[in-house]
């Protein structure tokens, strides 16, 4: 979920840091709003039951093995 209030802000950053997944665009932060969010970026998880299975906050290249270790956790629960 991105929340800039800038499309051109949010496409600038993607540019230097692709996804691989859709991003959605709020910049009115109603979703943040509804999930607390502290900080940003911030990682939320969502099991197939529609529960916050795992939140992360910050990002750092170290942190990249663990997120993907949480979401084939997620994965294989199925």
């Amino acid at each position: 979920m991105n929340l800039d209030e800038s499309r051109d802000d949010a496409q600038a950053f993607l540019a230097e840091n692709p996804a691989q997944f859709f991003i959605a665009f709020d910049p009115q932060g109603r979703i943040a709003e509804l999930y607390k969010v502290q900080g940003m970026p911030s990682s939320y998880l969502i099991a197939a039951d529609g529960t916050v299975a795992y939140r992360h906050l910050g990002f750092r290249a170290a942190d990249k093995r663990m997120l993907e270790t949480a979401i084939e956790h997620l994965v294989n629960a199925l």
